[in-house]
């Protein structure tokens, strides 16, 4: 059966950018919004240093996001990549307000 690679990459997307969302209403005080679609799209950062913290947080954890342009899901991720990293996220945005 052949997988249906835009569907996947929406659904995968909205859990992303829902996910930032949500960590943008809980975390006001850093979190600006959340910008672009949801197979694209970024967390924006109140301040630079905000960004810097929370990118340098999640590389501690073994996470990698881009805090500034897009970023983009794969065929490549899955919920659990996705969530993974949502949930490293929240955490060093929990720590770091």
């Amino acid at each position: 059966v052949a997988e249906r690679v835009p569907e996947r990459l929406a659904r995968l997307g909205s859990v992303l950018y829902d996910g930032f969302a949500a960590l943008a209403s809980r975390h006001p005080d850093q979190v600006r919004s959340v910008i672009g679609m949801p197979e694209m799209c970024a967390v924006a950062f109140r301040t630079e240093e905000a960004g810097a913290r929370a990118a340098a947080g999640c590389a501690h954890r073994g996470i990698l996001f881009k805090r500034g342009a897009y970023n983009f899901v794969s065929a490549a991720h899955s919920g659990t990549e996705i969530n993974l990293l949502l949930d490293t996220l929240s955490d060093v945005l929990g720590n770091t307000s």
